[in-house]
């Protein structure tokens, strides 16, 4: 539980979670999900993994995570229809400090 805290802890600080959305953690998660197995993640399927949400709400928390510099959506140059999700640097920070908590407990 202590680990648990410290990651939210972590997000508040970092302020991925404004507005206490678990939605914007679930993104972020399924994000990194799908990176380290080296698929990549198009806004589809992103719908499809969180399918208990609304297509609508998934885009506000996803543009929003954009502009905070977390993620980037960006077209493919073979189909411009369509778009795959990616980290930033700056998720990748916060992934590394999220180990680092994992090793302390």
């Amino acid at each position: 539980m202590e680990k648990l805290k410290a990651v939210l802890l972590l997000f508040r600080a970092e302020k991925v979670q404004e507005g206490n959305s678990v939605l914007s953690i679930l993104i972020l998660i399924t994000v990194l999900t799908f990176e380290k197995k080296g698929i990549d993640l198009t806004l589809k399927n992103l719908y499809l993994e969180l399918g208990q949400f609304s297509d609508v709400t998934i885009r506000k928390d996803l543009n929003r995570l954009c502009l905070g510099g977390f993620l980037t959506l960006e077209v493919r140059k073979k189909d411009l229809r369509t778009k795959v999700i990616s980290s930033t640097p700056r998720l990748k920070e916060i992934e590394s400090k999220i180990a680092d908590l994992n090793r302390e407990y």
